[in-house]
């Protein structure tokens, strides 16, 4: 696990980090929303770069 923002709570951003090689990894997301509207970020940066958000065509479905 890389962020656990778990609780009931309004929308806090979390970050946490992890080192990948280049290439396909595999990806999953647990996310509960308990009332009051949600929201789901995912982002990305490089060497310490201002977070961009994830393109959807990095992602792909087996």
């Amino acid at each position: 696990m890389v962020v656990d923002n778990d609780g009931n709570h309004f929308p806090i951003e979390k970050s946490g980090q992890v080192a990948l090689s280049k290439g396909a990894h595999p990806f999953e997301a647990d996310f509960i929303e308990g009332g009051g509207g949600f929201t789901l970020k995912l982002k990305y940066s490089l060497n310490g770069s201002e977070p961009k958000e994830v393109p959807n065509s990095w992602f792909m479905q087996q």
